[in-house]
């Protein structure tokens, strides 16, 4: 995890399932732990505007370089833009790093419009995959993780990690409400994708979503009415 804008890879192939980026038309969207940007110049492309936070000075410049408007801050601190601005917050694979990530969402829905939109992603430490190395006393860092140099116990960037049910609990404690959420079936695992035909895949998905989905990706809003909506993929989406 040495890069200084992103440890591993997430595309936006992994989220664009969650809003329809190309029927809504400039969008106002925030990233937050941008790092490089390399997410949201997919976005900056479609002709939304895409404005970036994020810690490291270097990601700060390479983000700027690629047009977000990006600024520098702490974001368990300050996330310096102003409230009710946006359509929609990025917050990808960022609460499995934080120390309060109850304050973060409160900050970040500050930054929302009413009808705005959060999208939110973790990875699952505890599908078939992690839980097997658990088992054999391997430790509980995530196994896409384990090739980077801080993948150490006392190292390791994530401090926090969620069960599914646990994390909606959270939302739901800042009014935050699931309006879809995307399970993918765990990339490089047990049950190799060569060896099985993609309608097993999400046939078993559905089964067992919180054990053989490697990632949860979510769409929550303030909209307590939402009925939930549920995206079963048979493979982890990368772009190519």
């Amino acid at each position: 995890m040495d890069n200084p804008s992103y440890d591993y890879n997430t595309s936006f192939e992994k989220i664009k399932r969650l809003v329809d980026f190309d029927n809504k038309k400039n969008l106002k969207i925030l990233d937050v732990a941008c790092g490089d940007g390399r997410i949201s110049q997919a976005l900056i492309k479609m002709s939304h505007q895409v404005h970036g936070v994020d810690g490291d000075p270097r990601a700060v410049e390479a983000a700027n370089q690629v047009g977000l408007n990006c600024k520098e801050s702490n974001i368990e601190e300050v996330i310096p833009f102003e409230d009710d601005f946006f359509d929609l917050v990025l917050a990808l694979d960022i609460l499995e790093h934080l120390n309060n990530p109850k304050d973060f969402l409160v900050r970040v829905k500050s930054k929302l419009k009413v009808d705005g939109q959060i999208i939110i992603s973790i990875p699952n430490h505890f599908d078939l995959r992690n839980r097997l190395r658990i088992l054999l006393g391997k430790g509980i860092i995530h196994w896409a993780h384990r090739n980077f140099s801080n993948a150490k116990s006392w190292m390791y960037p994530h401090i926090r990690f969620y069960r599914q049910k646990e994390l909606i609990e959270l939302l739901s404690s800042v009014g935050l409400h699931v309006s879809r959420v995307q399970y993918n079936f765990m990339a490089g695992g047990l049950i190799p994708a060569r060896l099985t035909p993609s309608f097993l895949r999400k046939s078993l998905l559905k089964l067992w979503p919180n054990l053989l989905s490697g990632k949860f990706v979510f769409n929550v809003s303030q909209n307590k009415n939402s009925k939930t909506e549920k995206i079963y993929l048979s493979k982890t989406p990368f772009n190519f």
